[in-house]
Order: structure tokens, then sequence, then C-alpha cells
């Protein structure tokens, strides 16, 4: 099912993923398909068995006496009324309470994609507060869920108990009138009694699976949906020889999800095959061209037929493209690039990697092109990581060339080696570069310029782990107490009032505290993961899918040794006690060979427990794999469509789960045998007390009368060992899942964001790197920074120049304190930093990331998230746009500053959301700010107007600025030029174009 629905994703429209979050979809891949599991598993073969014992009983007493047993099943038209009641109750509330899973799992996946500027602004404890919202709606839905299968559970026990008296009347009555045996009488009593039972116990088998019912509609709904399904109809090309000659004619254009904006308004252009072509605007039509959308009215004609008659992934396999903001996945440099054909050789990926100038970067690493990039490519600078998006386009050799921004990430030598390859590869090629600069466009022909509404291009820029977790349960130990004396109050006095009671106070006590929990550890964990380092971050095994797939799994998994679950198990265990007791005072020697069995039943869940536990921890680390595979896949969808890779993800992500399935295949038929082993030996201990309570009549030794005591005694307990045994796994996986859970409570970070350190009182901005070394742990062998001194007085503006991949962006990240260097010192003032307060610290700091991050939320929302110590008015965020030129953009869209911004801010080009992010540092008001290819994805005007408010802001702060651009570096006070992990050079501009050293060389490539 996890294949399908996976399948059904990625083939999936482009515009259905602009209404549906990666973290929504990774929920249902999770919990809700976890819940199909737990309904269509082993729940709904013992249902089948509840089912097939209650018919069986039924017709073996209607055999005996039909007339008994219809007066016995009179009440059971209510146990009908009452389930159907109670099942459109308890679906409402579980779907409520799986939606506000749904959300939160949404804002966790955001959260960790996004941790380096959750850190940066502070912002954990704000994240733990809006994830927090979530589980507690969640919390609320489920408690009023165990209120109500606790009341409906009852009133089932109390019409049960109820039938009990009835029976005996009615039984009466025909031994005296209707000259029934009393043989009969009890063989009809016990066989209603066992089909009313197993129909009562039936009750948490049919909860489970409602749940997957409920479950199972999202599901439905994507393996349904064929509207937003990609169209793979016969009238398409199916193998298409395509020239590249693009046409736009006439194309308007909105996006689904925002249908009110239009964005092209009658675009026309043409192109024919092999010119370049410069396009300046936005990246609407890239999107066009590749299908991910279709035009509102107008044609799209490639090579003189429209763009509707091909195949899209044949076209896709025809288009290279390279984004503004690269894309790798979370493998090797070898796979990455070998991705853009799968079939090539290693001398075909050598060959587009040295075109991209990439070639030697990569050998330069110890693993080469084994080096893993980690998530999003974080192991490796945004120049690197621009030139292997740029040699994955080219090994693909295509026929149309799609660039946004190729070349804003690479510094400007490796800029000017990629422009000579791409404008060798685009010689029989269309080639659309979208840049903002003008000097990229002029050697494009022809040059279009834009006219107002008629746009003509539009490309803008633990050994005890159950008893670990329950202590967490300890502000819910009266509710638990309550709880655990009502469930074992209901197992030794199982009468009908006393069930009614019991099964209310029991459930709705359990529900309480296990949801309290669940919640708690929920939290917690969120918590957890959010206390530790980055570094803890970039390794392979804590992806933002792994812990998005831990944290919506595992505690839900937990509740089955604190919730509802416990108050089953205890109430068995004092139906058993009660029910030995009293069958010892009427016949110890009956009961001891009852006793006798009991050991028996304890070994076998035992090791269904022990099963459980071992399937559960060998087959958690494929699980997780698998999340994170879905994970990349979905959150990449765009690169994953334009590189054709839907079956290649399709077919790893089915060989990762394969591991898994065959080993449950192999241990479900030994967990069988001891499930049956448990169940058959209360079932052979009432056979055995039967036998000799028979025995002992014959001999005088026990009275009849007694012998029925211990009898109905054992038997009553004896029924409830089954249903206790159908736990055991979720106790099993509880117990694996609580290990895991214990061990990231247990972690302690390396770098603490917690209140210790010191607060400089008299901050002056000042900076100092004093024989600083520094290397990545993932890449421990690769030395980022080798004796590195640099003085930074307060006030002063830092330029930092170099070739990509020289460490430029490391400083700023030690400086936010990301990570911790070996050896060496960071001395703010005089101070070091290590020994300064962290969130003090990050409070002074601003950062403006080369690659924009903002959330899910409104326009204003990302805006105030500059400075979560207090309320952002309104003022201050329309004051800090307009110095960002963003104000007059904001102010054009249908809601303003409430506009949502999507997904990583997936409703906005790359410039919209870099002036935003500035907009959100000025908001901040920093004594230090730290600039990252801040104007790269800046159209002219933007830069222009930004670089003059950025220069207003700077005046009087400590900053450093890491550019490529001549105009945003030339009037920094201090120029440092990076090579090989230390400054090479230092002064003015004027200074070291005079030397004609390195950064001389540099500015030769400056466009």
């Amino acid at each position: 099912m996890r294949e399908c629905v996976f399948r059904a994703l990625l083939q999936k429209n482009i515009f259905y993923f602009d209404t549906h979050t990666t973290g929504e979809l990774s929920t249902i891949l999770n919990i809700n398909i976890s819940k199909i599991h737990d309904g269509i598993g082993d729940k709904l073969a013992l249902l089948i068995q509840s089912i097939a014992k209650f018919v069986i009983s039924l017709i073996v007493a209607f055999f005996r006496g039909w007339k008994m047993t219809f007066v016995m099943l009179s009440l059971a038209p209510f146990i009908l009324i009452v389930s159907i009641i109670s099942s459109k109750m308890f679906g409402k509330l579980f779907a409520q309470e799986l939606k506000a899973y749904e959300r939160a799992g949404a804002i966790s996946e955001e959260v960790f994609s996004n941790v380096r500027t959750v850190f940066a602004f502070n912002g954990t404890k704000h994240e733990q507060t809006r994830y927090e919202k979530h589980i507690e709606s969640a919390r609320k839905h489920a408690i009023k869920k165990g209120a109500i299968s606790g009341i409906i559970i009852g009133l089932m026990y109390f019409i049960f108990f109820a039938s009990y008296a009835i029976s005996f009347w009615y039984g009466n009555y025909l031994i005296h009138n209707e000259n029934y045996d009393i043989s009969n009488v009890i063989f009809i009593f016990f066989n209603v009694i066992m089909a009313l039972l197993s129909l009562g116990r039936s009750t948490t088998y049919r909860e489970s699976i409602n749940q997957a019912k409920i479950a199972a509609a999202p599901v439905w709904d994507i393996l349904r949906l064929e509207e937003q399904t990609i169209c793979t109809t016969d009238r398409k090309i199916p193998n298409m020889n395509f020239c590249g000659k693009v046409k736009f004619n006439n194309v308007f254009f909105s996006y689904p999800s925002r249908p009110d904006m239009v964005v092209l308004r009658g675009l026309t252009f043409e192109a024919e095959a092999g010119q370049t072509l410069a396009l300046v605007g936005k990246s609407t039509c890239m999107q066009l061209l590749q299908q991910f959308y279709k035009p509102t009215r107008g044609q799209i004609m490639l090579d003189d037929q429209s763009i509707e008659c091909f195949d899209s992934q044949e076209l896709q396999r025809k288009i290279g493209v390279v984004n503004q903001e690269p894309v790798l996945f979370a493998t090797t440099i070898l796979k990455n690039i070998q991705y853009g054909q799968p079939n090539a050789t290693f001398a075909d990926i050598q060959a587009a990697a040295m075109t991209a100038n990439a070639h030697n970067f990569i050998m330069s690493l110890p693993d080469k092109y084994d080096t893993v990039v980690g998530e999003y490519g974080t192991q490796l600078s945004g120049g690197e990581r621009q030139r292997i998006v740029i040699a994955r386009a080219l090994l693909r050799n295509p026929t149309l060339l799609l660039l946004d921004e190729a070349s804003s990430a690479l510094d400007n030598q490796s800029e000017k080696m990629v422009q000579q390859a791409l404008e060798k590869a685009s010689k029989a090629q269309v080639f659309q570069e979208p840049f903002d600069e003008v000097d990229d466009n002029i050697s494009s022909s022809p040059e279009l310029t834009p006219f107002i509404s008629k746009i003509i291009l539009l490309f803008f820029h633990v050994h005890w782990p159950s008893l670990a977790i329950l202590k967490m349960n300890r502000p819910e130990i009266l509710l638990i107490i309550i709880g655990a004396l009502a469930s074992m109050f209901n197992g030794g006095f199982e009468v009908g009032t006393c069930a009614l009671l019991g099964e209310i106070v029991g459930n709705f006590m359990f529900a309480c505290s296990g949801e309290a929990l669940t919640k708690r550890l929920r939290a917690k964990a969120f918590q957890a993961i959010l206390r530790q380092e980055i570094a803890w971050f970039d390794h392979p095994d804590n992806n933002t899918g792994a812990l998005c797939t831990r944290l919506s799994s595992e505690a839900a998994t937990i509740q089955g040794v604190a919730g509802a679950r416990i108050g089953v198990i205890l109430s068995t265990v004092g139906n058993l006690s009660v029910g030995i007791t009293i069958a010892f005072i009427f016949g110890w020697k009956l009961s001891l060979v009852a006793l006798g069995f009991v050991p028996f039943m304890v070994i076998g869940s035992f090791l269904q427990i022990r099963l459980m536990y071992g399937y559960s921890s060998q087959n958690n680390k494929a699980f997780q794999c698998a999340g994170s595979l879905a994970f990349q896949a979905l959150q990449n969808i765009r690169t994953l469509r334009q590189l054709t890779l839907e079956m290649q993800f399709i077919n790893d992500y089915y060989h990762l789960l394969d591991i898994p399935y065959r080993s449950s295949i192999r241990r479900t038929y030994i967990f069988a045998l001891a499930y049956s082993f448990t169940s058959s030996t209360a079932f052979f201990s009432m056979a055995a007390v039967f036998f000799y309570g028979g025995i002992l009549v014959k001999r005088n030794e026990m009275l009849f009368k007694n012998v029925m005591i211990v009898v109905n005694c054992i038997i009553i307990g004896a029924q409830s060992v089954p249903y206790s045994a159908a736990m055991v796994p979720d106790y099993g996986k509880a117990v694996s899942a609580a290990r895991r859970m214990l061990a990231l409570f247990a972690r302690e970070p390396k770098i603490s964001i917690d209140l210790h350190g010191s607060k400089l009182k008299n901050f002056t901005g000042d900076i100092h790197f004093k024989a600083v070394n520094f290397a990545y742990a993932t890449r421990s062998r690769v030395s980022v920074l080798n004796n590195f001194n640099l003085d930074i007085k307060s006030g002063q503006r830092v330029a930092i120049v170099g070739m990509s991949g020289n460490g430029k962006s490391t400083l700023l990240h030690l400086l936010e304190r990301f990570y911790d260097i070996q050896s060496g010192s960071v001395l703010i003032d005089t101070k070091d930093l290590r020994d300064i307060n962290l969130h003090w610290w990050r409070s002074q700091v601003g950062m403006v990331s080369q690659e924009p991050t903002l959330f899910n939320v409104s326009i204003a929302e990302n805006l105030a998230y500059g400075d979560l110590s207090r309320q952002v008015t309104i003022e201050e965020i329309i004051e800090a746009a307009k110095n960002a030129n963003i104000h007059d953009f904001i102010q054009r869209l249908p809601q303003g500053y409430d506009t949502c911004v999507g997904f990583k801010g997936g409703q906005l080009s790359g410039g919209q959301k870099q002036r935003i992010a500035i907009a959100r540092v000025l908001i901040r008001n920093p004594k230090v700010i730290l600039l990252d290819e801040a104007t790269s994805a800046l159209d002219s005007e933007s830069e222009k107007a930004v670089n003059e408010a950025l220069t207003h802001v700077v005046t009087g702060r400590s900053s450093i600025v890491v550019a490529h651009r001549l105009s945003t570096i030339q009037d920094s006070d201090l120029i440092c030029v990076l090579h090989n992990g230390h400054i090479v050079e230092t002064g003015s501009h004027h200074q070291l174009l005079t030397k004609k050293g390195y950064y001389y060389k540099l500015s030769q490539c400056i466009r």
C-alpha cells in the first residue's frame, strides 16, 4: 500500500503539491498507513475469530435450546444501536485527531528542514509553541474519543450481564415448566455467554478497523484523484524528434492556487532551434515549458505542434534545467550527476563535471565522486552545489536548456568558465538564460523588451524503557491510579453495574493519561531534536525525513504501554486474581489444576513480546530509510520530474520496504504459533477443570455447586487471556520505540542553547579570529580553515571573496556558532564565543543566507520572525519591506501582507524571497550583520535599492559580506581574499586592484 500511495503521489500534477505540504503527505505515508496496517492485520484476524466464535456458539446454543437462546439475545439489538452511534461519533473525532497530527507533521518537517534559520533567529521556543498547539488539539479529540469508547464498552458489558440475569431467571423457568434438564440450561448459558463475550471483546478490534477506515480516506483520495494525475493518453507523441523551436502565442496564466492573480498576460515570443535567448522576468515560463502547469489561455508550440501533444516524460528527457536554488539529493556526487542520465558512463560523468568546472574540487575531496553531499547538499558550498547541478543538466545533452540564474551562486572565475562551457554546449540547442543582470544579456540575440501588461519575457531572477517512559506520566499519576483501580474493579467484580462504571472510568482515565503522555513525548522529542547542534542534523541518519518519521510514529506507538491497553491488561489481572481467589476458597484442588496453566500463558506472552521487540528494532531502520527517501522525493518533486526519476525512486522505495516485508513474513509463522499457544492454553485449562471437576464430584471430594463456582471463575478469567494476549504485539513495538526515544532524550548536545554563558554588557562589535582551524565532522579529513586570522573592528564592513568552496560561508556559520572550531579561538570583543550565552549572541546577529528560507505562513509573519522576543508592529513590518524594496510587490498581492508564501516560499520567485529575507533581518536590528550572497537573486534595480538599505543598516554595525558582485563589495572598509582556508590578501578595493594579485584576477572575471 505504501508503494501504491508513493507511486500515485509521484504521478500527481505539480499544482497538487502547491496545496499539499510534504509534511502532510509524509504523515499520510507513515501514520495513516500504519493505522490501516493495524486495522487489516492481526486486529482483523482477531475480529473474524471473535465473530466466528460468536456465530458458532449461537448455532450450537440454538440447536440445544432455541427458546432460552432467543431470550438471552433479547437485548442484542441494543448492542447494535450502541455500536452504530459510537462508530459515527468515534469516526468524526478520530478524523479530527488525524488532521491535527497532519498539521503538526507539516510544522515539524518545515522546522527540521530549515533548522539553521530557526536557530539563527532563536526560533526554537516559537516553533515548539506552534507544534504543541496542534498536538494539544489532537490530545483533546483523543480524550473525547476515549470517553466515548469507555461509555460504549461499559454499556455493552452492562447489557451482557443483564442478559446473565435474564438467563438465570428464564433457565429456572424452563427447568420447572418446559422439561429442560440442568445440563441443557448450563450448556446453552455458557455458549450464549461465550458468544456475547466474544462480541464484546470484538469492540476493541472494530475500533482499530474503524480507525483504519478513517485513516484510509485521505489515502483513497490520493489514489483516486485522476484529474490531478499526469495525463498519458494515446494521443501523445511517443517517440518525439524535437528540434528545439519554441513559440509562446498569446499565453495567459494564473497559478491554480492563486487563480485571482494573473501572472502572464498575452505573452508572445518565438525562439528558433539553436538560438540563445535571454529572458528577464519570472520563472513561470520555464514551468510551463516543462508541463508543470497548463496555460489558462493561448498556446505553447514546440516545433509547430502544441506542447500538449507531447508526452511529458519524453519531453522532460529532451530538456535540461538548472534552477536558481540548486537541488541535490542526499547521496553521492556521482549519483547526483548520474541522475541526469542514468545510463551514462563514469567517463561521461567526469566530462560533464569538467565542463561545469566541478571536477577539480570533486577530486580534492577525500572520497572524490563517492562523497556524500548530505541533505539538501549541505556538505558543499552553494557554488559547488550549483556546479554539480549544471554538470547534471549537461550530462543529459538536452535539446532545450533552461537556466534560471544558473550562475548566481558561482564565484566570478567559475562563472566565466561555466558560461563559456554553456555557450559551447548550446550551439545545437535553444538556450533560455533568465538572468537578472544586464551584462549577462549582452551576447544574447534577440534582445527582448518588456511592455506594460504585455510582458514578453518573464524570468526573475536503556534496560527498562517502559518504566522510564511511564515515569513521564507522573503528572497524571492520580488518573492512572483511578483508572487502574477501576479496571481491576471491573475485572474482579465483573457484573453489570461494575462493568459499566469500571469501563467508563477506566477508559476515560487512561485516555487522559495516555494522551497526556503522547503529547508530552511528542513535545519532548521535538524539543530534544531542536536542542541538538547543527552537526547532528548533518549526519545521514538524522535527515528531515527520518526525524519526521520517528516523531510521528514512535510517540503513538509508545502509548501502547500507557493508554487504554493498560486498562485491558489490569482488567485481566483483576479478573484472574479475584477469580482464582474465589476458586481456591471453594475448591483448592481444582483451582491448582487451573493455576498450573498460568506459567504457560506467561511464557507465551513473553515470547510474543520478544518476537515483536526484535522485529520492530530490526525494521525500524528500514522504515526510516524509506521515509527519508519518500520525503526527499516529495519535497523535490519538481527536480524529480525534471530528471524523470519517478520510476527509479519508486523502485528504490519498493526495495527498502521489501526488507521489513520479508522479515515480517518469516516472523509471522512463529508469532502465530506463540499467540495460538497462549490463547489455546486458556481453553485447555477450562477443559482440564471440567474433567477434573467431574472426577472430584464422582469421588465426593467436592459438591457440584462448588465445582460450578470454580468453573465459572476460571472460565470468566480464561476468556480474558486471549483478549490481553492480542495486545502483546503493541506492547512489544512500544518497548522498542521507547528505547529509541529515551536515547534521543538522553543525548547531550555538543553545542548547548541552554541559558548558560555570559552576556556582554558593553558589546562593541569587535570580532577576532585567532589561528582558527576547522573541518566539518562529516568530512573530518578535509580542512576548511587553516590557521585563519582576521580582525574586524566595531562598525567595520568586511567583504570576504574567493573561489567557491574555500570556506567563505563557513566563516558565517562559525560566527552563528552552528559549529565549534577544532583549534584557535573566535573572540567577541575579548570574550571567547564558546563562553558567551548562545541565545543572547544570536539575538545580536542578523544573517541573510544565499538560499533564503521562508516559512509556510503569511508574509507579515515571516517578517515578524526577525524578532521573536517581542510583538512586531505592522508599521515596523511595512518600513522594513520598503527598505528591502519589496513593499510595492506585496501591496499588489490580493491579500497583501496576509498572503501565505507557501512551503519554502514556493509561491514567490527567488528574488522576492531574498528581499523578504533581507527585510526580516532589518526587523531584527542586529549589531552584527552577516550577508551571504544576499543580493545574488535580485535584479539590478532591486539590488541597487537593497544595497542602499543595507548600507544604511550596517552603518555603525560590524558586518561581514560574502559576495561575488563588485557592486556589493567595492565600498567595503576591508576586502579579504580567502584561498585554501586562509587569507592571502587584504585591503580596500583600490588597494587590491593596484596589487594586481588574487583580487585583481577575480575582478577581471566579474560580470
